[in-house]
């Protein structure tokens, strides 16, 4: 309850500082933000990413026969909206396999079940958190053979690929030494095992959707612990978003045209794992959504940040709406260079309009389909409503 008063109280601040001054609050938001990553930067942060990285290219350079793979910056950090401190490092593994895409349409497009919005396709574009279309509109065939994975002709599971990149990067790490730019918690290497505390060096936790390694880095002077999460995605080359696309129910021509017409499409994305099941993965594209007006997206998950312990809110959900309205019409505007950039509130208030009457999902599944704003999303909009009503009006008479 104390944490959370404070988290209101915090949120109150920022939003009153906002209202009163707005490069004040931009000023905040520079100085709140980690830099880009940029491997020549001296920064003890930028450090610590590329040690890790480096170190785990060369673990899984002796390991990675059968497979071509990349290893990328992803997430926050990789689009220069991570709030400080840096506590988690987002990485993926791209991984290219000859493998195909076999679509259907029959849990997505039977008409009078469609017209009802009752298919498996429909019931998970409409739902809040954690939609997956993907497992009833296509699955993954093996076009050659890869030893642990399968034969040609053969489906590839979501479990099986899964366990294959799982072994091959804890044979990859695990038992090695770390770089010395970070170590493993104190207590993170200790397990209860038949009643005794016992050493263990298991570094890497397994997650929904991947793996993670707990670590923690020396900043000013004490320890800073820090999660990377490394995420295996199977890349599906550019021509799979039309595959897809040609299974979508409700589908939008008008935003699929407008991506194309954006490049916002990579041929870099593709499918991950989570809870068992295969995930449409657009990190890419999402990575160029936020670049199209970055400060904006900093902006929400800082209002997000300051307000711990009194809203909680999964940056899926943030990043979910942010791309809804950035690639929408209503933002045409906004991120129009050649305009003049109106002020950071104005935007923010209309994409809160727009996210408030809008179904939100992903704009990369390109399908009119969508679900309401998340509750705890209402919860961190409401006090920006309260602030700053004149906008809204004047937004309300555009």
């Amino acid at each position: 309850v104390e944490g959370g008063w404070e988290g209101m109280k915090r949120l109150d601040e920022v939003i009153t500082k906002w209202t009163d001054s707005e490069e004040e609050f931009r000023q905040e938001l520079r100085e709140s933000v980690l830099p880009p990553y940029n491997r020549e930067d001296t920064s003890t942060e930028s450090r610590v990413i590329t040690a890790v990285m480096d170190w785990l290219r060369e673990r899984l350079n002796n390991k990675s026969v059968h497979t071509q793979y990349k290893l990328k910056l992803s997430g926050s950090v990789g689009e220069g909206t991570k709030i400080l401190p840096m506590d988690e490092v987002d990485l993926i593994l791209q991984v290219k396999l000859e493998a195909k895409l076999e679509v259907t349409d029959k849990y997505s497009n039977d008409s009078w079940i469609s017209s009802q919005g009752g298919t498996w396709v429909h019931r998970e574009l409409t739902k809040v958190s954690c939609k997956q279309p993907f497992p009833h509109l296509a699955k993954v065939v093996l076009c050659r053979s890869y030893p642990g994975l399968g034969k040609p002709g053969e489906e590839l599971s979501p479990e099986r690929f899964c366990l294959y990149m799982e072994d091959m990067i804890r044979e990859a790490v695990e038992e090695s030494p770390l770089p010395p730019e970070v170590r493993v918690p104190e207590g993170k290497s200790l397990v209860e095992e038949s009643g005794e505390v016992e050493e263990c060096r298991r570094v890497l936790e397994r997650t929904k959707s991947g793996l993670v390694l707990n670590l923690e880095y020396l900043l000013d002077g004490r320890w800073q612990e820090m999660s990377v999460d490394l995420v295996s995605v199977l890349v599906l080359g550019k021509d799979y978003h039309e595959h897809i696309f040609r299974v979508m129910p409700d589908k939008d021509s008008e935003k699929r045209n407008r991506l194309i017409k954006m490049d916002l499409f990579s041929s870099s994305d593709g499918i991950i794992v989570k809870n068992n099941k295969w995930r449409l993965s657009y990190s890419v594209g999402e990575k160029k959504v936020v670049a199209l007006y970055k400060e904006l997206f900093q902006a929400l998950k800082y209002l997000n940040k300051v307000s711990e312990n009194h809203i909680n809110i999964q940056t899926y959900f943030l990043k979910e709406i942010f791309c809804s309205f950035i690639t929408s019409p209503a933002a045409a505007s906004v991120i129009d260079p050649s305009a003049e950039r109106e002020p950071l509130a104005t935007t923010l208030c209309r994409l809160i309009r727009y996210a408030e009457v809008t179904d939100i999902s992903t704009p990369f599944y390109c399908t009119t389909l969508g679900s309401q704003l998340e509750c705890e999303c209402r919860r961190l909009f409401k006090p920006v409503r309260k602030n700053f009503g004149d906008v809204f009006q004047q937004l309300e008479e555009e």
